[in-house]
């Protein structure tokens, strides 16, 4: 049986919550494309998880593996792509870097992946793959092990 009070909710943002999640997500945007790790410290909440087991420490020094890694010519993007989760964590951005190929998962196949942030005290508190965008069943297996 779901209990309701475990199940996120949407709630109505203010105009300044919404300014700032915007700035924020921009600001990751710009700093994932830009490989950026002084702009990601700044943005990650102290607390911040990577699928729920790294901290903002060890966060930093995945996105600097991944920024290490070659991305293949053809799925290079200068940009990104927004979307919103409908699934997982409703409402909350969801980003498509490099046609979905980043972040590259060790020796798994490429699937097309979105990252979704989580927001906590005006910072970027969680960074998951969105289960809405992709095939649930495969993230959760990958998630646990990456």
């Amino acid at each position: 049986m779901i209990r309701l009070n475990e199940l996120k909710s949407l709630k109505q943002p203010t105009p300044e919550e919404l300014d700032k999640v915007w700035q924020q997500t921009f600001e990751f945007a710009t700093a994932t494309i830009n490989k950026d790790l002084s702009l990601l410290e700044i943005l990650l909440h102290e607390e911040h998880t990577y699928f729920d087991t790294k901290n903002k420490w060890d966060t930093l020094m995945y996105f600097k593996e991944q920024f290490e890694k070659p991305i293949p010519a053809d799925l290079i993007s200068e940009g990104a792509c927004i979307q919103f989760c409908r699934g997982c964590q409703p409402g909350n951005p969801a980003l498509v870097f490099h046609n979905g190929f980043f972040p590259i998962l060790e020796e798994e196949e490429n699937i097309p992946k979105a990252i979704t942030l989580d927001f906590k005290d005006g910072k970027i508190s969680d960074l998951t793959l969105c289960h809405w965008f992709c095939n649930a069943d495969k993230l959760q297996e990958l998630a646990e092990q990456n």
